[in-house]
């Protein structure tokens, strides 16, 4: 019972990765990553962002830049949705002003034919960037001065009447960058991710 139930979850984890990825809304880095300490036997490689260049990827036409390799954006949709997100942390939540750098570690296998491909399985860690907003709650200065540990973090993607109309859970956040400028921004590492 127990086995069926676990794979059950290993197989939605896996379908849900993927559906992430193929709509663009997650990057694949290998476990080999630098940031995941020792490297394993798997390849390391972060996807490539869809172009919005007619013929792109066809014989002939230009690749894209180095600079337009593994830039994701969070939104979907069309380009005149809302743009509001909010942070909760700890029954605390904030208005930020961006969201970038959504990248799950997923070991991958090299195959001479084939290029690169995901080994299904359970998700590793992973890492997302966030810039504050004007207003900043008490409960996510902590969480970025280390005074608390929370469990989970959620991540909505808001509508224009502020309603809710994506849902990320990130499990057990924690701050590994701040980088203080005109505005913070926050890198949080995380253990796994849920899309609801």
């Amino acid at each position: 019972m127990f086995r069926s139930t676990t794979r059950t979850r290993r197989r939605a984890v896996g379908m849900a990765a993927a559906a992430l990825l193929s709509s663009g809304l997650l990057t694949a880095c290998g476990s080999g990553s630098a940031d995941s300490g020792p490297s394993r036997s798997s390849a390391s490689r972060q996807a490539e962002a869809p172009t919005d260049t007619p013929g792109a990827g066809a014989k002939g036409s230009p690749k894209p830049s180095q600079g337009d390799v593994g830039k994701m954006s969070i939104f979907g949709g069309e380009p005149l949705t809302s743009r509001q997100l909010r942070l909760s942390v700890d029954g605390g939540s904030e208005l930020l002003a961006d969201v970038s750098g959504l990248t799950m570690d997923q070991p991958t296998q090299q195959s001479p034919g084939e290029g690169f491909r995901l080994i299904p399985g359970e998700q590793t860690s992973g890492t997302v960037t966030v810039v504050r907003g004007s207003e900043q709650s008490q409960q996510f200065t902590d969480l970025i001065d280390g005074r608390t540990q929370p469990g989970t973090a959620s991540l909505d993607q808001l509508d224009y009447a502020g309603n809710p109309t994506k849902h990320f859970t990130l499990q057990e956040p924690r701050v590994i960058r701040v980088e203080n400028g005109g505005a913070q921004s926050v890198t949080i590492r995380f253990t796994s991710l849920a899309v609801g």
